[in-house]
């Protein structure tokens, strides 16, 4: 990741409702150990249409479904403009999990937490 994509997921909200996340500020409970907040949309950071990120997100949720995994429709909306990118929240994720998951998805980033830890960005 460079600098300026990590300093555009630090202005960005992330919302799964009732929650917002922010990076480094502290966890929501959500009522899991552990979470992660991940996408399918604009593999390698490279901005897809929209028909292309809902299918993208939709074999995603498959893909979570499949694995037996709880999760909730989020999106990560920029605090300086119209910018909003579809994602999942994923319960009881751990943070390798969610690498791995990003990764597979070619994401540069994803979101990580714990109950009572902050928010990080990995």
């Amino acid at each position: 990741m460079t600098p300026e994509q990590e300093g555009h997921f630090r202005a960005t909200a992330y919302h799964a409702p009732p929650w917002v996340f922010r990076i480094g500020a502290p966890c929501p409970d959500v009522g899991a150990t552990c979470w992660a907040f991940v996408t399918a949309c604009n593999p390698d950071a490279i901005e897809q249409d929209a028909a292309t990120n809902k299918r993208a997100m939709a074999k995603l949720k498959a893909e979570l479904d499949a694995g037996g995994w709880r999760w909730q429709d989020g999106e990560g909306q920029a605090d300086d403009g119209p910018w909003a990118e579809a994602s999942v929240l994923v319960f009881e994720m751990d943070p390798a999990q969610a690498v791995e998951l990003g990764r597979r998805w070619r994401q540069v980033a994803v979101l990580v937490g714990r109950r009572g830890g902050v928010v990080e960005l990995l």
